[in-house]
């Protein structure tokens, strides 16, 4: 392992844990027993980050390259979404999980728009959107989230989540190459 490929990892490390405590201060749910949340969201944004431009590298070659502004609006993009699945009431679930849908697939075609990096993130939603769902069933984490979450909201938090960390991985690994 290099020097450059440890520091991107820290770096997108540093940028998880920061992006979970503002999320945390935004939902005013400061609380103690989630303090643990904040170094694995780190380390997923790292794993994210280190492995989406691998997983992109072959298709991404028509597409502009990202940039600061790029980042800074895909982060507010993600809040936005992530605001949008708690705050807002719809009247159904079928509504919710509609407007998730657009909401989640325009954030991977205005950053992204490759078909490796739509699989890799359906895909890796899926698995975490099951693994969530598995831990509320025995009690893991039914304290954490309501069961609401779960169903429309949990897979479009992932894959927003997916396209926000492989965008800025592939921004720190852009900047390493200047």
């Amino acid at each position: 392992m290099t020097c450059a490929f440890i520091s991107r990892g820290l770096i997108l490390f540093a940028i998880g844990c920061i992006i979970r405590m503002a999320l945390d201060l935004l939902q005013v749910e400061a609380k103690f027993s989630t303090l643990w949340l904040v170094p694995v969201s780190g380390l997923a944004a790292a794993c994210i980050g280190l492995l989406y431009p691998y997983v992109t590298s072959n298709s991404m070659d028509d597409s502009d390259p990202p940039d600061g502004a790029m980042i800074i609006r895909c982060i507010a993009v993600f809040v936005g979404v992530y605001q949008a699945s708690t705050k807002i009431y719809f009247s159904s679930y079928f509504e919710l999980f509609m407007t998730l849908i657009a909401l989640a697939v325009g954030m991977w075609w205005l950053f992204d728009r490759s078909k490796s990096g739509l699989t890799f993130c359906l895909l890796l939603a899926f698995i975490l959107a099951s693994v969530t769902q598995f831990l509320y069933k025995y009690k893991y984490t039914r304290h954490l989230v309501g069961s609401e979450f779960l169903y429309p909201r949990a897979w479009a938090i992932y894959f927003t989540v997916c396209v926000l960390f492989g965008t800025i991985g592939r921004w720190v690994q852009q900047l390493e190459y200047q």
